[in-house]
């Protein structure tokens, strides 16, 4: 569970690794802008074949009260390391607004991203 009062800026806090991976919720975090956020989330990692791990998470996102219901999020992700210095990611998101307020007088999107990243580390 994490818990940010309303107002609370974040602007260097890593919001896609925390909040949900459909990113829904940066503007507001960034610029302070928001009615507070709570987020009660579930996840597990399993490892699958040749070195394939599988995570899923589950977000139900409310306002600092928890009395308004801002939608709910599931995070799939598919690693595979292929060297000590080089890993494959792969992400998908889907957020499901419920259509009150987080964000000044705007409501948060119904949004599914998808993305693919090749990453080496020095």
């Amino acid at each position: 569970m994490e818990y940010l009062e309303a107002g609370f800026k974040t602007p260097l806090a890593t919001l896609h690794a925390f909040n949900g991976f459909a990113d829904v919720f940066v503007a507001g975090r960034t610029n302070g802008n928001h009615n507070g956020l709570a987020d009660l989330y579930i996840s597990h990692t399993i490892p699958i074949v040749c070195g394939f791990k599988w995570m899923n998470a589950l977000h139900a996102y409310g306002d600092n009260n928890i009395s308004a219901d801002c939608g709910w999020e599931y995070n799939s992700v598919l690693v595979k390391k292929f060297a000590d210095n080089f890993t494959a990611i792969a992400k998908f998101a889907q957020f499901e607004s419920e259509g009150d307020v987080y964000s000044g007088n705007s409501a948060l999107p119904t949004t599914s991203r998808f993305s693919i990243e090749m990453n080496h580390t020095f």
